[in-house]
């Protein structure tokens, strides 16, 4: 099953399986991936695929969503393929 490590900073990294072809993260338990932390927003980011290759896109967060060391602007921001 296909995962993704999130860095929640003080927190530290977890990694978190992705059971579907898109992912809602975000703090409101609405979302498909619950994350109880102060840096993230009631709906902060979506991670979704496109044939193998998998992507993650900014929902309007305060803090901003990033790829590394590179904050992601607008949507669809590549993430990796298989």
């Amino acid at each position: 099953m296909p995962s993704i490590e999130i860095n929640l900073g003080v927190e530290g990294v977890r990694t978190f399986p992705l059971k579907s072809h898109e992912t809602i993260v975000g703090r409101n338990h609405f979302c498909d991936l619950l994350i109880d932390s102060h840096g993230v927003s009631r709906r902060h980011s979506r991670i979704f695929t496109r044939g193998d290759d998998y992507f993650v896109e900014d929902l309007n967060s305060i803090n901003g969503t990033y790829s590394g060391k590179s904050q992601l602007s607008g949507h669809g921001g590549f993430v990796c393929d298989h």
